[in-house]
């Protein structure tokens, strides 16, 4: 008989970004394994921007929800996200309570995907989050990811992994000269720098594919016209990897990431990459990688694109290999998927 597994977070289609993609893919490779129970967490667009009452009712119905799955069954254990908001730590509170009250002896991991975790006031709510974590297991992409008064039993280093894997090499003198920018638009992911950088650099082009998230976006794109800046529709699962074979430069402007999926996603393919230095992309990278500069740094973020423009080919051709023997060293499917299960076992 399976060992059983309750797991609550955020999943695609309905919510996506890199850590619901990472939740998909971990409980996906869980399934072979054990028995998931899934409690999904969702709120919809039009709450995300502020506290509104339609987000605290959802706050509230995702909360029951958890709640009536762990008053009808037993878990051997409990796989949640560690949220860092403020909001974020109540919801990791009352989960944990809630769990521990009706299955004493499960294990708990929780796994923590952000590099913005701050445990260092002394509100009720950071002292007791401190305190029931002291049981618990913590999951994170990197130890420095980690407060240092924060002390789990035992603490794991996963990385994040792809949906899919293709064996791909890039023919640099056939690809377009076209950047491509693939996230969600909001501030955060450097989307406003994308715009303010190729408004400068007209006679290069990008393309730029994701979701609206932020309503100002929402009414700056309805009145956005350029020639060289192209606003398309995000893209999933295997359309994201033939539409990255296209292009010959991927920008990540990220201000916040941990370890972003679509970087992986990059260096598997061996596509070269312009990125901000922000969670753990520097260590991502292959050592001394000549395309990484400052968030919201927009002088550099253009010199490096002039950079990357002007490289000879036999110098693109090497970054790429560089990126994807990267990738297969360290992040591939197969060796997450070893490194997952290790975990629960």
């Amino acid at each position: 008989m399976r060992n059983k597994i309750l797991f609550f977070g955020e999943l695609p289609p309905k919510t996506y970004h890199g850590i619901s993609l990472a939740n998909n893919q971990n409980i996906n490779t869980l399934l072979n394994y054990f028995e998931i129970t899934i409690v999904e967490e969702f709120y919809p667009f039009n709450t995300i921007a502020s506290f509104s009452y339609l987000r605290a009712v959802y706050f509230f119905k995702n909360i029951f929800n958890f709640f009536i799955n762990v008053l009808t069954a037993k878990y051997d254990y409990l796989f949640i996200t560690l949220s860092t908001s403020n909001l974020g730590k109540i919801k990791t509170i009352l989960l944990l309570l809630i769990f521990r009250t009706f299955n004493s002896n499960s294990k708990i991991f929780i796994y923590l995907q952000r590099s913005d975790l701050k445990l260092y006031n002394f509100y009720l709510t950071t002292i007791l989050l401190k305190h029931l974590i002291k049981s618990c297991n913590l999951i994170t992409l990197s130890d420095k990811f980690i407060p240092s008064n924060l002390k789990p039993i035992n603490t794991f280093i996963l990385s994040n992994q792809i949906e899919c894997e293709f064996d791909f090499t890039y023919d640099f003198t056939k690809q377009i000269h076209k950047f491509i920018f693939l996230s969600n638009f909001s501030k955060k992911k450097g989307f406003y720098d994308i715009l303010s950088v190729f408004t400068h650099l007209k006679d290069l082009e990008v393309d730029c594919y994701g979701n609206i998230q932020e309503h100002e976006i929402e009414i700056l794109l309805n009145e956005f016209q350029s020639n060289n800046i192209k606003i398309k529709d995000g893209i999933f699962g295997v359309d994201k990897f033939h539409t990255l074979k296209k292009y010959k430069c991927l920008i990540i402007p990220s201000h916040m990431e941990g370890q972003p999926t679509i970087l992986l996603e990059a260096m598997m393919l061996g596509l070269p990459v312009i990125t901000t230095n922000v969670g753990d992309i520097i260590n991502m990278l292959p050592d001394n990688y000549p395309f990484i500069y400052n968030p919201g740094d927009t002088k550099q973020l253009i010199s490096l694109i002039n950079k990357f423009n002007n490289s000879e080919f036999n110098f693109i051709n090497s970054l790429s290999q560089s990126l994807k023997s990267r990738y297969n060293e360290f992040f591939s499917k197969k060796k997450q998927t070893e490194n997952l299960i290790k975990i629960f076992h």
